[in-house]
């Protein structure tokens, strides 16, 4: 359970309009910790924020009515929607708690089928086209990019690389690794992920890879993985990874706009997977 505590700034303009600032803090409620990297926004506009590796957020907006919700989803936990006006009037500490998920995992059976193992997705980098993020309105924080992945068995995701052409940055980078259900139309689907795979980067050059076995990630038929930014900045001038020239690519700028889809540029990201023939 989390729990979820806004100051919050309602300046009125003829009683329907606001113009809203929120900042506040996502918690674990048994922890007392920050959650880092919840994402907090507005119910069905495109208006929200990621939390930062404390849980800390500020939402600053001129598009908000009286009559919006605020919503707070993090993966393993279930989503919360509640009322800004029960947030100001009921509850002006802006308690929200949200219930974690019950996730079982799927039995793994031993079975003396020889283990295979293979790699989906690029089998060559193209070292030679620089690929980043796009910024939205305030930074490239919740920015993604993302492929799709053919695959036509059920595979577990034993590890994940890309290839960095160019880091000047001095500090460690922070990303979230993510996967997605490919949906009939063929578009990106809902996450099939039942924790977070947060993880941070340094090296200036060369390929990155890190080892996902643990993580128990399985999947069946083709899906899409993707790479969020979870920097303030991240401008492709000091960051870039390889990209494809001809790889379809799928972005948006944050976490609460929809995908777009773009010919050419697609990143260039291998997994390492292993299976077993029956």
């Amino acid at each position: 359970m989390r729990v979820l505590v806004v100051n919050m700034l309602l300046l009125m303009l003829g009683g329907l309009r606001a113009q809203i600032v929120l900042k506040g803090k996502v918690k674990d409620v048994v922890s007392g910790k920050g959650v880092a990297f919840a994402a907090v926004g507005i119910h069905q506009k495109p208006l929200g924020v990621i939390c930062n590796e404390e849980g800390v957020f500020i939402i600053k907006s001129g598009l908000t009515e009286q009559d919006d919700s605020l919503t707070v989803t993090a993966i393993g936990y279930k989503p919360r929607m509640v009322a800004l006006t029960a947030l100001v009037v009921d509850n002006p500490e802006g308690r929200i708690d949200l219930e974690p998920e019950a996730f079982k995992l799927p039995e793994v059976t031993v079975k003396s089928e020889k283990i295979y193992y293979k790699f989906l997705g690029t089998t060559k980098y193209s070292k030679s086209n620089c690929s980043g993020f796009v910024k939205n309105e305030d930074s490239w924080k919740g920015s993604e990019s993302a492929i799709l992945i053919k695959n036509e068995q059920p595979v577990l995701i034993e590890d994940f690389g890309f290839f960095v052409i160019r880091n000047t940055y001095e500090d460690s980078l922070t990303f979230r690794l993510m996967f997605y259900h490919k949906t009939a139309d063929g578009k990106v689907g809902e996450t099939f992920l039942q924790r977070p795979v947060i993880f941070k980067l340094k090296q200036s050059h060369g390929e990155f890879r890190m080892t996902l076995r643990d993580e128990n990630i399985r999947v069946s038929g083709d899906f899409f993985v993707s790479l969020e930014c979870l920097m303030d900045e991240m401008d492709i001038s000091r960051f870039c990874y390889a990209g494809s020239y001809r790889q379809p690519s799928y972005i948006k700028a944050s976490h609460f706009q929809r995908w777009t889809r773009v010919r050419g540029g697609g990143s260039d990201y291998n997994l390492k997977v292993s299976y077993s023939k029956e």
